[in-house]
C-alpha cells in the first residue's frame, strides 16, 4: 500500500469517473462507486482517515453524514471538486447546502435550550 496518499494518482481520466459516480442518483451506490475510484487510485478509506487524523469508521459514516473535510480530501484524491462527488450536498457552483452533522447537532441543542428556557 502507498504510504504517501499525496501520490495515489494514476494516469486515468477522472472525467470518466465522475461521469461514473454521478450516472446515479442514488447516494448509496454514489458512495460505493467513490470508493471503487479511491481503491482504484491506491486509497483505502483508512489512508483518507490516516491523513484526516480522525478513524476509519468516522470516514465511512460520510457515506450518510455530511463531512466538509472528508468530502474535501476524498475529492483532492480523486482530482476533482467536492460538489462533484456529492452533488445534493452542494450547489452547482460548490457552494454548500448541507451543513456537518456536527453544525446539525449543535444548532439542535442550541434551539432546545431556548425552548426549554435556558440559555444558548
Amino acid at each position: 500500500m502507498l504510504k504517501d496518499i499525496e501520490i495515489c494518482v494514476l494516469c486515468v481520466p477522472m472525467d470518466s469517473f465522475i461521469e461514473t459516480i454521478n450516472s446515479t442518483t442514488d447516494p448509496q451506490v454514489r458512495w460505493e462507486r467513490i470508493r471503487a475510484a479511491l481503491l482504484f487510485r491506491g486509497c483505502r478509506l483508512a489512508d483518507v482517515a490516516r491523513r484526516l487524523g480522525v478513524s476509519a469508521q468516522a470516514v465511512s459514516q460520510t457515506a450518510r453524514l455530511p463531512s466538509a473535510p472528508v468530502e474535501r480530501v476524498i475529492a483532492e484524491i480523486l482530482g476533482c471538486e467536492p460538489h462533484h462527488l456529492f452533488p445534493e450536498r452542494y450547489t452547482a457552483d460548490g457552494e454548500r447546502l448541507i451543513r456537518t452533522a456536527r453544525y446539525i447537532t449543535a444548532r439542535v441543542a442550541h434551539s432546545d435550550a431556548l425552548m426549554h428556557g435556558g440559555q444558548a
